[in-house]
């Protein structure tokens, strides 16, 4: 019975023309350009500005290739996300490139999209057709369901926005800083101490996108990197998958197993922190997780890429060329794993799709294919040439493999630095970003390399087969994708899926070629290569296949529904777990969640965020010190706020702000000549400490160098005032890090105090000699104070925190200082007394001393 026909869907819904389509851009582009739309920061007004600045272009440019009139609703809609993707995100890389406001994106897009509507479209060819019935309705319903699981899963993973200056940093302060159009749109981090950066930011077209949208719906980019993304794109991963086996193997039945075995994968694969400690984990990288740039273009932007490719290679027709172009630039402008496995996928699908019938006709057809690829393999290549010591990186890791030492390693190559340094700052050759950053990928904690002695090659080097084979799918869809090459005369699925499975496992285990490829692409990148290998989708053809070849065709639709019911009935055994299953997806969610909700932004956080976008100034660069884990949190959310810490890689100013907020060992727990030094060297403005920093009093009791702005939550907020420079006072206890360092063992620190531990008159005799020297002033009397502890003279210094504690009555560490004192000296009642005294107080810091 048909449901639904192609004729059906172009009566019910009649395709607008040109002028309607002309009308809606231009109306678009006054409400856009003059951010006139309602509800402006809240998820209504993403939405518009999602469908008019991503979905619009993407349905006029699939209009204007003719898509619009395919009869399949999936595939049409996978053609307007490929060229939503293709168009936005490309000229999103050039205008960032060009460093134009997103102001000027907008209006660039908007003409784009005014020609698109007025080009005329000369409709194609009636494609296959296409209907709706009880007979292959179940395979839809499975994709259906796919989509909820996909989601579901997504929303259970993402309710966390994590501390330590996550990949979703990186992208969130950009967009940031971008969507308030800055007279400095080039920057390439918000840690002040990063000189360099990372070259591909610059072409970075989708971070872009996030910025334009960010500025017109008025939703703050943490917001919409962490939490929006999620609902926004990953129920569309399911239906991309889809439309990419459907466009390659034109049947729906293996589109369907192929989007079931993956997300069945997916539910097995959830979790790479407890059960799974690979970056290889298909389910939270490939399939889940689409809100940075390297897990989107794994799990959504390479399979719509690919969707054009196979159409080109179905049917050559030049309209899909630049199609083809636009979406393998997105695809290496998001991150070059993508691009490389891309790349290969497709020349080595498209060579073998012309061995199949080598004529003429074909080889031109190939060989402008082939140019459409070099144009987008010059993306990725020109970022690596802009790296180079990431080969110094890849040289270091084959050398530990490999049992080498530091000493027959070459040195990083100098890189130029975009951002000029401050002038006391001496740059030395940039290091490579950390292992967890998104410019370089994690190294699988198992170990991703291993060292080959060979008789002719000598020393090689290939990806350890452990880190590629990790779960027995893997094993399985590889076997599946080689045995499938005795049809790759016949059709191009089977020519795409051995082609895609046996590069891979040639560039990542076959000894002197693996050893070039990981040098190329590094150490880090390559074992994640395995990605390429399109293991659910050899299964899914392979299942079709032998189901068209073996079974009666009067048996395909009730396997259909066999399928359909065991698949869903493995996605709710995983899922929601009814009997004990090991490893199950209930578990595995629970573990990661478990896990990150130790890492979640605390409300105190988010009342510093809010503070400091009241006290900073609005329209100029402030420089912080903070602790580590809330930096990301204020360059994502702070408008023109940049950090000292964050992450330590190639950030020149990461131990320096460490140091200051007590997170180094060992300790120096006094401010001393070489903060102020650091301070003056980055152009600190503001300082953030938490109640507890060791620090802290010597900055409440210096007013005259630091303001205290605002006491929130456990945090405190100084501003730095100008002329700020190093003293005596500061010298002095520069002396007593180094003596206190020196000795280890200390009767106070970052833990507070430890008076039950015995003093030491080495050293700290001649500096209570010299603090005597300077006179009785509050910061005086404390450096004393410290002292006397050093030295164990207890009696003393009570009397010099008592003074303190009377001076400054609301400071808590002044209490706990006498409290602790008095208790030690035989007087516990007395300082019982004193704490219980605080509970009282009005200053809630002093209740909880």
């Amino acid at each position: 019975m048909n449901l639904l026909t192609r004729n059906g869907i172009q009566q019910g819904l009649r395709i607008p023309s040109g002028a309607l389509y002309a009308a809606v851009v231009l109306v678009s582009a006054f409400v856009m350009l003059s951010r006139a739309l309602p509800l402006q920061g809240t998820p209504f007004a993403l939405i518009i500005t999602v469908l008019v600045l991503f979905y619009l272009p993407g349905i006029l440019l699939a209009r204007f290739l003719g898509k619009l009139a395919l009869a399949h609703p999936v595939q049409r809609f996978c053609w307007v996300l490929v060229s939503a993707f293709g168009i936005t995100a490309s000229l999103g890389a050039l205008l960032r490139l060009l460093q134009v406001p997103v102001s000027g994106y907008i209006l660039c897009l908007h003409l784009l999209m005014l020609f698109m509507a007025l080009a005329p479209v000369k409709p194609p060819a009636a494609g296959p057709s296409w209907r709706l019935t009880f007979g292959n309705a179940p395979l839809y319903l499975l994709l259906a369901v796919s989509c909820v699981v996909v989601l579901y899963v997504a929303l259970e993973r993402g309710r966390f926005r994590f501390d330590g200056y996550e990949d979703q940093t990186v992208f969130a302060e950009l967009a940031d800083w971008l969507s308030h159009e800055p007279a400095e749109p080039g920057i390439r981090s918000r840690r002040i101490g990063v000189l360099t950066g990372d070259a591909r930011w610059d072409m970075d077209g989708w971070t872009y996108t996030h910025a334009v949208w960010v500025w017109a719906s008025g939703v703050p980019a943490a917001e919409l990197i962490w939490f929006n993304l999620t609902p926004l794109f990953v129920w569309t991963v399911p239906l991309a998958l889809f439309g990419m086996a459907y466009e390659l193997t034109r049947r729906e039945d293996a589109a369907a197993y192929a989007v079931a075995l993956a997300v069945a994968f997916g539910l097995m694969t959830i979790d790479a922190l407890v059960y799974y400690k690979t970056w290889l984990t298909f389910g939270q990288f490939a399939l889940f997780q689409v809100n940075t740039l390297r897990t989107i273009s794994t799990a959504l932007v390479t399979p719509l890429a690919l969707i054009p490719v196979f159409a080109y290679l179905h049917q050559p027709a030049r309209r899909y060329l630049p199609l083809i172009l636009l979406a393998g630039i997105t695809v290496a402008t998001m991150h070059p794993r993508q691009a490389v496995i891309y790349l290969y996928s497709v020349a080595a699908t498209t060579l073998l799709w012309w061995l199949a019938r080598p004529e003429r006709k074909r080889f031109v057809r190939a060989a402008a294919l082939a140019a459409v690829l070099v144009l987008v393999a010059s993306v990725p290549l020109v970022q690596r040439l802009q790296r180079p010591s990431a080969g110094a990186e890849t040289a270091r890791r084959l050398a530990e493999v490999a049992g080498a030492t530091d000493r027959d390693l070459e040195p990083p190559v100098q890189m130029s630095v975009t951002i000029p340094p401050p002038e006391a700052v001496s740059v030395p050759p940039p290091a490579v970003e950390d292992a967890v950053t998104e410019t370089t990928g994690q190294g699988n904690p198992r170990g991703d390399l291993l060292a080959l002695r060979l008789p002719v090659l000598g020393d090689s080097f290939i990806v350890d087969p452990r880190t590629v084979f990790y779960h027995p799918f893997v094993i399985i869809g590889v076997l599946a994708g080689l045995l499938i090459v005795v049809y790759w005369r016949r059709e191009l699925a089977a020519q795409y899926v051995f082609a895609s499975t046996a590069v891979t496992l040639i560039l990542l285990f076959v000894p002197g070629i693996s050893d070039v490829f990981i040098r190329l692409v590094t150490a880090l990148v390559a074992p994640s290569v395995a990605l390429g290998m399109p293991v659910s989708l050899a299964l899914a053809y392979v299942l079709d296949l032998g189901l068209r070849r073996l079974a009666s065709p009067r048996l395909v639709p009730a396997f259909r529904l066999f399928f359909v019911l065991f698949a869903v009935a493995v996605f709710a055994l995983l899922l929601f777990e009814p009997i004990p299953i090991p490893a199950s997806a209930k578990d595995q969610i629970r573990a990661s969640n478990a896990m990150q909700a130790l890492r979640d932004i605390q409300p105190a956080d988010e009342l510093l965020l809010q503070t400091l976008r009241e006290v900073l100034p609005g329209d100029e660069r402030s420089v912080l010190i903070t602790p580590d884990h809330v930096a990301g949190y204020i360059t994502e959310s702070v408008p023109f706020a940049f950090v000292t810490g964050g992450r330590e890689s190639s950030n020149l100013a990461a131990e320096g702000s460490r140091r200051f907020v007590n997170e180094t060992s060992p300790q120096a727990p006094w401010l001393d000549r070489q903060d102020i030094e650091f301070i003056q060297t980055w152009g600190v403005t503001h300082v953030v400490l938490e109640i507890d920093n060791t620090r802290l009093t010597q900055l409440l009791l210096q007013p005259e160098r630091f303001e205290l702005q605002a006491a929130v939550g456990g945090y405190r907020v100084f501003r730095v005032l100008p002329g700020i420079e190093p003293t005596g006072v500061d010298a002095l206890f520069g002396d007593m890090n180094a003596l206190y360092q020196a000795q280890g063992a200390s009767r106070w620190g970052r833990r507070g105090f430890a008076l039950e531990l015995p003093g030491t008159t080495e050293g700290w005799a001649a500096i209570a000699e010299r603090w005597g020297q300077l006179g009785d002033t509050p910061i005086a009397r404390l450096g004393l104070a410290f002292t006397e502890v050093m030295l164990g003279d207890d009696t003393r210094s009570l009397e010099l925190w008592a003074e303190l504690h009377e001076q400054y009555p609301q400071q808590p560490a002044f209490l706990e200082a006498v409290a602790l004192t008095e208790a030690i000296l035989g007087r516990l009642e007395q300082g019982v007394a004193m704490l219980l005294s605080a509970l009282d107080a009005g200053e809630p810091a002093m209740r909880v001393a």
